[in-house]
């Protein structure tokens, strides 16, 4: 998500270094991901926990 951010700013007139600021990386972090081809993978990435409750067990859970 913030490659594509960070690319769509830089696509804007945006300097890279400017943008990496806002988002909290390090311009060197953002190429260096350039270079192996890889995606965000700081921690702070929203992730969906395996074991959240869907819909219905939240539904049953309130019936109770």
């Amino acid at each position: 998500m913030a490659i594509k951010l960070i690319t769509e700013a830089v696509n804007q007139g945006v300097r890279q270094r400017l943008s990496c600021e806002v988002i909290g990386i390090n311009s060197r972090t953002l190429q260096y991901w350039h270079s192996i081809g890889l995606t965000d993978r700081r921690q702070t990435v929203k992730k969906t926990p395996t074991n959240k409750l869907s819909a219905q067990e939240r539904k049953h859970i309130r019936c109770l």
